[in-house]
């Protein structure tokens, strides 16, 4: 997977993330942990646009990390990443 894909992917795995956690923390619960209401694109005041965007660019940062971590831990260098994918495809 691409790094836009697995950027975006990790995108809307958060935000759907904060929208459950968000609907019971703070409208079922009335915690009033974060309210976006102010902020322009947002959905019931817990999940708005501007912060799905800080949470992709946050998800580059990340998969440089893991890729990082990956080889540093697991011993995975890129070609042995490269022959995986080939050899798993059809």
């Amino acid at each position: 997977m691409n790094l836009f894909a697995r950027c975006f992917a990790g995108t809307i795995f958060i935000t759907a993330a904060e929208l459950v956690v968000g609907f019971f923390v703070n409208i079922i619960m009335k915690w009033n942990v974060w309210d976006y209401s102010d902020v322009p694109a947002n959905f019931l005041g817990q999940i708005c646009l501007p912060f799905s965007l800080i949470w992709f660019f946050l998800c580059i940062i990340g998969s440089g990390l893991c890729r990082v971590i990956e080889k540093k831990f697991v011993g995975v260098n890129d070609s042995d990443m490269t022959a995986g994918i080939a050899a798993e495809s059809p």
